[in-house]
């Protein structure tokens, strides 16, 4: 598996794994996840992500013994956050970037941190078996994928979106 640098052709593999459920479970990781959203997003357009990702991510967990429930499996609110998030990921990126390339600049982005979802949601929302089953909208912060920090070094935004979210609102 790769680390924090992936070829276009792990990516593929990673993407075509998940639709035909053969890719081993102990590979599904949270990086794979970006290399499977990358690939299906470049490689399958014809593939309605919105309307058909859910149901390509509960086929597979089931082929792999994992259970989708309110504990573990399928989350909701986390793959249509990241799917979102891909997206304008990429659109920043460009057509140019391989998948490879693409997914090696997400995953070590601040988009690729495993707590970037937490700029948005409180842990207690987005642990929630609500947010597990449904959409939920952010209780922290709207969605600013297109202008938020990538550089996950970045200490200056870091420190002024801490601050953000901590300023008395008035």
């Amino acid at each position: 598996m790769a680390g924090l640098a992936w070829s276009d052709e792990e990516v593929a593999r990673i993407g075509e794994g998940l639709l035909t459920r053969d890719l081993p479970q102990p590979e599904w990781t949270h990086q794979a996840h970006f290399a499977a959203l990358v690939h299906l997003l470049r490689a399958h357009p014809e593939i309605d992500l919105e309307r058909h990702l859910p149901r390509i991510i509960w086929r597979y967990n089931a082929a792999v013994g994992t259970p989708n429930n309110d504990v573990r499996g399928y989350h909701e609110t986390i793959t249509r956050f990241y799917l979102m998030a891909v997206h304008g990921f990429l659109a920043r990126q460009g057509d140019e970037t391989g998948p490879g390339e693409a997914v090696t600049r997400l995953v070590n982005s601040a988009f690729g941190q495993v707590g970037f979802p937490l700029r948005y949601y409180s842990r207690e929302v987005l642990q929630s078996p609500e947010a597990r089953r449904v959409w939920v909208e952010p209780d922290l912060a709207p969605f600013d994928f297109a202008t938020c920090a990538l550089d996950t070094d970045d200490a200056l935004a870091d420190r002024r979106w801490k601050a953000e979210r901590t300023a008395p609102s008035g």
